[in-house]
């Protein structure tokens, strides 16, 4: 019956497409571990936190916040690795995952090529990558989008032993990562018809799948008993809650400022006062909203608005600690824009080779355009200033041995 069932799902797979993303996966993995160890002169001492966070199992259990992204880097530890490399590999990780579900979440409304292009913007965006080459296991708020991408597969009505493993492994991952329950709960609230479907389809194993959330979550509940003040950390509520309410609307509106004027103030993720969006991406951001919000108010929907404006109070809150979380937002809304475009000219030409032949090269242009400015701004510009190179100043052990990639 298993072996029956193995043939079935080996078949019902489609390789040609695991094939492309297993490329382009790979390909991502070349460009975010490029210079990984000689990009910089070493680790800030945040980071030198974060890894000291994870040396052991008992520090781990004794704080399991980002349980997950702690213990890959301790088993890195355990490997006598403890280098650039090896310290920044699982946010590498995770951010390639991120970029891959990305995708599936543009294709769900887009065609390839929108999707396709956006994607790449995404993947290079610089302030992305310097969040994704960073040993900070604050990046796992971006597991958020892999929630999303979830949620509209669910809505294909896929098998449920595929669908609940699936589910499994992103809700371990969602639940240790402070900040991303409130998420959770909105994707329960969004999905609850379909996990309604799937507890009909597969009642044991949906139930099984249940408990064994609840037993990979159990020292995190055990962990918030006994030191009930990483309660407000783990819900991403700051520790000085009544001023973070105060400054709330003036956190709001540096939102936009710091994403398309200024940027990001920590050395560490940005260079400061060059914006995390260029020009492009504002002006194809501005007709992507325009349209979702004035043209097509019927798929702006009550949940859809709770959603982004959840993500927007929970940035703000955090003094925008976890800015990282609206790049994929503003891409989506970017890709929702080169499309409208690309339809207003197809109307306006509809029987034109020539004129959508043209479309199409302007579009490529402006695309490979930002992309080499993101690169160019994170690979040679970012590092070669002087407030970078005094952050990133701490080498490794050299006790252990390192993995290096020049």
């Amino acid at each position: 019956m298993v072996k029956k069932y193995l043939i079935k799902t080996y078949r019902s797979l489609d390789w040609q497409l695991i094939g492309i993303f297993s490329i382009f996966s790979l390909l991502l993995l070349c460009l975010y571990v490029f210079r990984i160890s000689s990009l910089l002169p070493g680790f800030t001492a945040a980071e030198k936190s974060f890894i000291n966070n994870a040396s052991s199992l008992r520090t781990i259990f004794d704080n399991p916040l980002f349980a997950p992204h702690k213990i890959l880097q301790y088993i890195m530890i355990k490997l006598d690795h403890n280098g650039f490399l090896a310290m920044r590999m699982p946010s590498i990780l995770l951010g390639t995952i991120v970029v891959g579900m990305f995708y599936t979440v543009l294709r769900r409304w887009f065609n390839v090529f929108i999707s396709a292009i956006t994607t790449l913007l995404f993947a290079t965006n610089s302030f992305f990558i310097n969040n994704v080459r960073y040993s900070s296991p604050e990046v796992t708020i971006l597991i958020a989008v892999l929630l999303l991408a979830y949620g509209l597969w669910l809505n294909t009505k896929p098998s449920p032993r595929i669908a609940l493993l699936a589910g499994v492994c992103i809700a371990a991952l969602s639940l240790y990562t402070p900040g991303l329950i409130w998420f959770f709960m909105v994707f329960l609230v969004w999905q609850k018809d379909n996990l309604i479907h799937i507890f009909h389809k597969a009642r044991p194993l949906f139930l099984l799948s249940v408990l064994i959330i609840i037993l990979i979550v159990t020292p995190l509940l055990i962990s918030l008993i006994s030191t009930p003040e990483t309660i407000t950390t783990y819900l991403g509520i700051p520790s000085q809650l009544q001023n973070a309410v105060i400054n709330l609307p003036k956190n709001l509106i540096i939102i936009p400022y710091n994403l398309f004027w200024h940027g990001s103030n920590s050395i560490e993720l940005n260079l400061v006062g060059t914006p995390i969006f260029d020009i492009f991406i504002l002006a194809m951001f501005i007709l992507g909203f325009y349209y979702f919000i004035i043209e097509n108010k019927k798929r702006f929907s009550a949940l859809t608005l709770t959603g982004i404006l959840l993500v927007l109070i929970f940035i703000a809150l955090n003094n925008s600690r976890y800015l990282v979380l609206l790049v994929p937002l503003v891409y989506i809304g970017v890709a929702s824009g080169i499309n409208e475009m690309l339809n207003k000219w197809y109307a306006k030409f509809p029987n034109n080779p020539i004129a959508k032949g043209l479309a199409y090269s302007l579009v490529i242009v402006a695309v490979a355009s930002s992309c080499f400015y993101n690169l160019n701004k994170y690979y040679i510009a970012w590092p070669q200033t002087p407030a970078t190179k005094k952050v990133f100043h701490i080498p490794p052990n050299p006790s252990q041995k390192t993995i290096n990639i020049n």
